[in-house]
């Protein structure tokens, strides 16, 4: 059995981090607006009184109203002077990050407090499936592990909370059971495939000793017993997808269905009418036509294939995860089939 398959983690939503506060600035509150209390940004004197605000601060305030906000003397914005070199002494001042609180034990500048902050493990954020907070650096921990995350069953049930796995394992439901039948049916034509070093195929069935030589480099492999109205099945990418030759022609192996029951063919599967198929560079070609998911995949990874003729569609899916799914309108029989250009080892799961 297949392991447990995660859907797309929770999404996170980052925490806020608060800009430095007064207390950050007691020992020199000359370097501190007026008007945001914040450390000064892109200072800029007032030609009245000499006092110092943030350039986005002050153009604000002359907008609201024209005047200066200490000395209250008439003032317009092309008045105000920029002061570059109060600027560079406050982009140089020790900050402490505005996650210090979480942990961050990181000293700083005011230059770079905010670019650190964009990255800092210690930044604040919460888990929208589940509402708890936590900090970046424990995102992939938690995503991997958070309950109220919807997940696949090992046998490919969507939506479930993973924290909801064991009762759903334990109670069969119906839509459990319906993908419990579909992994029975698979066992009976379970296979090893395998893609020796002269390029052929050997397809070697479980239950017989009997072994299918196809010595063509570029073939494709139709399974004989064609799949149900609604059908599962899973390929595993064991070994490196290779080139054929010395010239390092991508490689290519596609995954699909068929309703054309060849033992070999050299066109690629997904030319033929009713033909779809998902090939390793990410596309999914459908009667000669061609789209990309953007999912490729290569050795270790689990490609799925779900056929559904009663509502008109397959779904391929990469590693348990839904790669793309495709209107599919065939009411006769399908099968399971692989194509290669390539060398490979796969198997079925």
């Amino acid at each position: 059995a297949a392991a447990a398959a995660a859907g797309p983690g929770p999404a996170l939503t980052p925490g806020r981090a608060e800009p430095a506060t007064p207390a950050d600035m007691s020992e020199n509150p000359q370097f501190q607006c007026g008007i945001c209390l914040n450390f000064l940004a892109n200072a800029h004197e007032m030609p009245c009184c000499a006092n110092v605000y943030c350039y986005q601060c002050i153009k604000l305030s002359l907008a609201r109203l024209p005047v200066c906000p200490t000395c209250r003397a008439a003032c317009q914005l092309a008045h105000v002077r920029r002061c570059t070199p109060l600027q560079r002494i406050v982009d140089e001042l020790p900050v402490a990050c505005v996650y210090s609180n979480n942990g961050c034990p990181d000293t700083l500048t005011v230059a770079t407090l905010n670019t650190h902050a964009e990255s800092c493990p210690y930044a604040s954020a919460e888990c929208e499936a589940c509402g708890g907070s936590l900090m970046r650096k424990g995102e992939e921990v938690h995503v991997a592990t958070c309950g109220a995350t919807m997940v696949r069953c090992k046998y490919g049930c969507p939506n479930i909370r993973r924290s909801e796995l064991a009762d759903h394992y334990a109670e069969e439901s119906p839509q459990h059971k319906q993908f419990l039948n579909l992994y029975a049916y698979l066992s009976q034509y379970r296979l090893a495939l395998r893609f020796p070093d002269d390029c052929g195929l050997q397809l070697r069935h479980a239950n017989t000793t009997a072994t299918q030589d196809i010595p063509d480099s570029v073939a494709r492999v139709v399974f004989e017993t064609p799949l149900p109205a609604v059908g599962f099945w899973q390929i595993r990418i064991v070994g490196e997808l290779l080139p054929l030759d010395d010239d390092n022609n991508k490689p290519l192996l596609f995954v699909g269905v068929t309703p054309h029951q060849h033992t070999t063919q050299t066109n690629y599967l997904g030319i033929e009418e009713d033909e779809c198929a998902y090939d390793c560079t990410g596309d999914i070609n459908y009667s000669a036509s061609y789209s990309s998911c953007g999912k490729e995949f290569d050795k270790g990874d689990v490609i799925g294939t779900l056929v559904d003729r009663t509502e008109g569609f397959v779904e391929f899916y990469c590693n348990g995860r839904l790669a793309t799914r495709v209107d599919y309108d065939y009411d006769g029989d399908l099968f399971p089939a692989v194509f290669w250009q390539c060398r490979a080892t796969v198997s079925l799961v």
